[in-house]
């Protein structure tokens, strides 16, 4: 673990990671946007002030983060898509992905915000079993035509 503050409230929040997670882990599932938002942007800011936090969850909180990126696209896979071998690892290109509109641009933009900041903060070789899928979900966000999604990824990104 990356997180071993010795500051009292840092030590106390450490401790409440784990039901924090799993009260949270239902929320990710849940159909209203804003509601996996929310938790998105509650990790977010964990993560922020105790780095490396979530490690033991990532098997949780991948799945649901993948779906928030890609759930109003998922119909379209198979008519636009086109699968590439590199170095042994598949990675799907969304050839035309419909632009996100209205609700569903927040829960993706907040979702990749969330990504960003779960990639900077963890060792990232945790995240080598997820590698195909998130390549796959960034790639899909970079090529939408909706300018927020892209400006917002753009922005984040050092």
């Amino acid at each position: 673990m990356i997180y071993n503050h010795s500051t009292r409230p840092l030590s106390l929040l450490a401790t409440q990671v784990e039901p924090i997670v799993k009260g949270l882990q239902k929320q990710l599932l849940d159909k209203d946007d804003k509601t996996r938002q929310s938790c998105f942007s509650l990790l977010g800011d964990l993560v922020n002030v105790l780095p490396g936090c979530l490690a033991p969850y990532v098997d949780i909180l991948m799945p649901p983060l993948h779906k928030s990126m890609r759930y109003y696209i998922i119909y379209f896979i198979l008519e636009t898509t086109k699968t590439l071998s590199f170095n042994g690892i598949d990675i799907i290109f969304m050839l035309n992905p419909p632009s996100a509109k209205g609700a569903s641009c927040y829960i993706k933009i907040s979702s990749l915000v969330f990504l960003r900041t779960l990639l900077t903060q963890h060792n990232p070789d945790i995240f080598q079993p997820y590698l195909t899928e998130t390549l796959s979900c960034v790639i899909g966000a970079v090529q939408d035509t909706f300018y927020k999604v892209g400006l917002s990824f753009s922005l984040r990104s050092e």
